[in-house]
């Protein structure tokens, strides 16, 4: 999607240089969702949240976006693979005490978790690795 048909302009590109600096990129709100946001931006539509000070600090919806402001927005991508055993009792809590390692995908677009594990469960199964079901509470 080209933002420039939304408005998006050199003076408003100039006006958000601190938040690109920082990494982020811009977003017009589209649609406001109770706690969620569908925004337009160069990525296409993309879905966001407010969170940390803004959400916070709000006296009022008023004080937050609404349909046609734009936003600043991170998306962040990847994964992250968790091999201390401290880390991942305190990121993932329900897991059994004998885990020893979790893949947390993130923002994959088209990729698919559960298809991901199926193929990993199957690669760790043909090397001897058994799986436990249920929760360990």
């Amino acid at each position: 999607m080209n933002i420039s048909s939304l408005g998006w302009g050199e003076a408003l590109a100039e006006t958000f240089k601190e938040h690109a600096d920082a990494g982020l990129r811009p977003g017009r709100v589209a649609i406001q969702h109770r706690g969620a946001y569908v925004l337009f931006t160069e990525e296409g539509e993309v879905w966001a949240g407010v969170r940390g000070r803004l959400r916070h600090d709000a006296g009022s919806t008023s004080e937050l976006p609404a349909v046609g402001d734009w936003v600043a927005y991170d998306q962040p991508d990847g994964a992250d693979l968790f091999l201390d055993p401290a880390l991942i009792r305190r990121y993932f809590p329900y897991l059994t005490p004998q885990t020893i390692a979790v893949l947390h995908a993130r923002r994959c677009g088209w990729f698919s978790g559960q298809q991901l594990g199926m193929v990993l469960l199957e690669q760790a199964k043909a090397h001897g690795v058994r799986l436990l079901n249920g929760r360990d509470d």
